[in-house]
């Protein structure tokens, strides 16, 4: 009799287990599970780089940083180690700050692709309507349009990416860190579920 008891707890415990495991698994993909690849376009580690890493990794993102590229060769061998980490997403970043107000969200010139055989410069077509979208989004919560230009630090990417730089003071940093992470969890939302 005692056994039976038994049993019947560990099996209510194992199906209550599973219950909360698959009722929080979504929102742990949603909210913290995602990983980010940034390049910052400066040459040396900033306080505000470790601002971003530390903000985005508060929020519940992986984020792995880079050095930026001066050569195709560096550029090639940076693609190449971005694309193995498996991060869902690739940012380019350029953050100051100053007196005054400045953006630039861009997204790359590659055209749509499709194949396996790709060149350097078709890769980030793959995911150019995903990088168009993250671009918009975050243009459009910030007040600004994105803009499509070539970019060095997207070639070979195999990721979505985007370039954000800006400048701006102090006391407006946080709300743009605020507004990025809003369109990231959109954005990996998003993609989760197509």
């Amino acid at each position: 009799m005692e056994k039976s008891k038994k049993r019947g707890l560990s099996i209510k415990a194992i199906t209550l287990s599973l219950l909360l495991f698959f009722i929080l698994l979504p929102s742990s993909v949603i909210y913290g599970e995602d990983t980010i690849a940034i390049s910052f376009m400066s040459d040396d580690e900033t306080e505000e780089m470790v601002k971003v890493r530390t903000y985005l990794q508060r929020k519940g993102y992986g984020v792995n940083l880079y050095k930026k590229a001066k050569t195709l060769e560096k550029q090639i061998e940076n693609a190449n180690r971005i694309n193995r980490s498996k991060a869902g997403l690739f940012l380019a970043m350029d953050v100051r700050i100053g007196e005054r107000e400045r953006l630039l969200v861009a997204y790359g010139s590659a055209k749509p692709v499709t194949g396996r055989l790709l060149t350097i410069e078709e890769i980030p077509g793959k995911h150019i309507e995903s990088s168009k979208r993250l671009a918009g989004c975050i243009a459009s919560f910030l007040g600004k349009s994105s803009k499509e230009i070539p970019l060095f630090p997207l070639l070979g990417i195999d990721m979505p990416g985007v370039f954000l730089s800006f400048e701006t003071t102090r006391e407006r940093i946080n709300d743009i860190y605020e507004k990025m992470d809003g369109c990231l969890k959109n954005f990996f939302r998003r993609d989760d579920a197509s």
